[in-house]
């Protein structure tokens, strides 16, 4: 706690804190990479006491868990959870904006980099997507109405690929919201193709029936099978 509150008292270490969420870890002797290994390893053993008991009953576990870029952020290993479940499905939500939605968490830390880490717009979207390891746009704007671009998606899904022992399930958001979601038809397709190329396990379309319109059902049994063809 002294640690961190001596960070956050200037603007360089308010943005050193936030960008350290994103990083992989390179002191883990730093009080933030302790305190969110404590929170992945609390985690990990609350899942692996559910999954076994789960497992003992005969059945198998899946989870939904985070972005891999987000996913240390809130305390989920994915290597380790991937031990102890049959399967994970990543939220690649690369043009939603809501909680879990890459574009929603992304300009949350931005404003916080701008509005309390002395930084730009420009400054703080070159060290996001420097720190995600991913392209992002230059602006929030951008950010929100257009989100991640393909190539971003399919990298973000090959490092869920290789993340976990578990099978990996890309899940991709293809519900129609006002102000969360809203999507077309050339932006879903170039998407499948891009998460396609990583052959993950699988697609979980996500993420309520009731809000996808029926078409891009279509949509995606099209691109599936014409590229398994």
């Amino acid at each position: 706690r002294a640690e961190l509150l001596r960070q956050v008292k200037t603007p360089g270490g308010r943005a050193d804190l936030v960008l350290g969420w994103l990083r992989a870890p390179q002191n883990p002797d730093e009080a933030l990479q302790k305190l969110l290994n404590f929170r992945c390893q609390s985690i990990t053993r609350f899942v692996q006491k559910l999954a076994t008991r789960a497992h003992e009953a005969g059945l198998e576990v899946g989870l939904d868990c985070f972005s891999p870029m987000l996913a240390r952020m809130v305390g989920q290993d994915l290597e380790a959870l991937g031990e102890w479940v049959e399967w994970i499905k990543l939220m690649l939500y690369a043009h939603t904006f809501g909680p879990a939605g890459l574009p929603y968490e992304l300009t949350g830390l931005a404003n916080f980099l701008i509005d309390h880490g002395g930084m730009g717009e420009t400054q703080a979207m070159t060290a996001l997507s420097r720190a995600c390891g991913i392209p992002l746009p230059s602006s929030r704007h951008l950010l929100r109405s257009i989100g991640l671009n393909p190539t971003a998606l399919q990298m973000e899904t090959l490092r869920g690929n290789i993340s976990t022992p578990a099978l990996v399930l890309a899940g991709m958001e293809l519900v129609e919201i006002p102000g969360v979601t809203e999507l077309y038809r050339t932006q879903v397709e170039a998407d499948l193709q891009a998460v396609k190329e990583e052959e993950p396990e699988g697609l979980a379309i996500s993420w309520d029936l009731r809000h996808i319109p029926l078409e891009r059902l279509d949509w995606v049994r099209k691109i599936w099978l014409e590229m398994d063809n």
